[in-house]
């Protein structure tokens, strides 16, 4: 957890694993905007709000009804299984 958290940035992070309760773990501990799971952190749905955390963006969440919650620090998770 250390490499992703000692960055200045924390736009997205990414997880590839079988462990469910592992990727729980990940997500919750990674200071990032964006938390992928078995999956790759471009292409999001522009639905969700997008936006990182740190030196990343401006804080504010960019897309999504996030947009207008300005004094809040949303994490957003996906999590993919099978093919």
């Amino acid at each position: 957890m250390n490499a992703v958290n000692d960055s200045p940035f924390g736009l997205a992070a990414a997880v590839f694993t079988r462990d469910l309760a592992s990727a729980y773990r990940f997500a919750d501990d990674a200071e990032c905007g964006q938390i992928a799971v078995n999956a790759t952190t471009p292409g999001w749905d522009v639905h969700l709000p997008f936006g990182g955390f740190h030196d990343s963006g401006t804080g504010y969440k960019e897309q999504g009804d996030e947009v207008l919650r300005f004094s809040t620090r949303v994490k957003t998770v996906a999590v993919h299984f099978g093919a």
